[in-house]
């Protein structure tokens, strides 16, 4: 059995190959287009594999805003009155996840939900007071489905889309959704910015 394990040896050391994988970035325009998850890798005809990095991530604040001034998604004035600012969709995810975490509920509701939602809660019945109830009672869950999507946003675990209405939607990736209790964030425009719409 040990001289045939010898013999066998050799053939199992020429047998392995080595395989050359080269690293690419990803281009700055094909992170711009909003309908588009990422690049998916290839093989070149030498047989390199191609892999292709997720974009830089890009400040989130403190970069000037449209108006000249430095954009802060959470300020503070000299009253002590703070309010909540979305340039982008992707704002209005990171100050949800602030409020809830630190369970500031009514911040919340009054500076990122939209119009159309409060009023939705009032035709409801309860108004404010259930939209408070909801973030308090499902805080943990909607706080662990935004810290996958916040750590998720360049890789293919988020889908990001618009919809008809002009509504921007979040969803956790189908292989990962099932795990969460809430999977989908939709955000739109109001008022000179971005706006909590829906958690589902």
């Amino acid at each position: 059995m040990i001289r045939r394990f010898l013999l066998l040896a050799p053939v199992f050391l020429f047998a392995c190959e080595t395989t050359r994988v080269e690293y690419r970035k990803t281009p700055a325009f094909y992170s711009q287009m909003a309908d588009v998850q990422g690049l998916e890798g290839g093989m070149n005809r030498d047989g390199t594999e191609i892999r292709f990095l997720p974009p830089a991530a890009e400040p989130m604040e403190g970069f000037e805003d449209p108006s000249g001034n430095v954009f802060r998604m959470r300020d503070q004035g000299a009253d002590g009155v703070i309010s909540l600012n979305a340039l982008v969709p992707e704002h209005v995810l990171l100050n949800t996840l602030a409020c809830l975490k630190n369970q500031e509920y009514q911040l919340l509701w009054d500076e990122m939900v939209c119009n159309a939602t409060k009023q939705w809660y009032e035709d409801e019945g309860g108004g404010e007071k259930v939209a408070i109830e909801f973030f308090r009672v499902n805080r943990q869950d909607i706080v662990t489905m935004l810290m996958r999507m916040r750590a998720s946003l360049n890789l293919q675990e988020v889908e990001r889309f618009k919809l008809d209405d002009g509504t921007i939607r979040f969803r956790l990736a189908r292989q990962i959704s099932h795990r969460f209790a809430f999977s989908e964030l939709d955000v739109g425009w109001e008022d000179g910015k971005f706006v909590l719409v829906t958690i589902r």
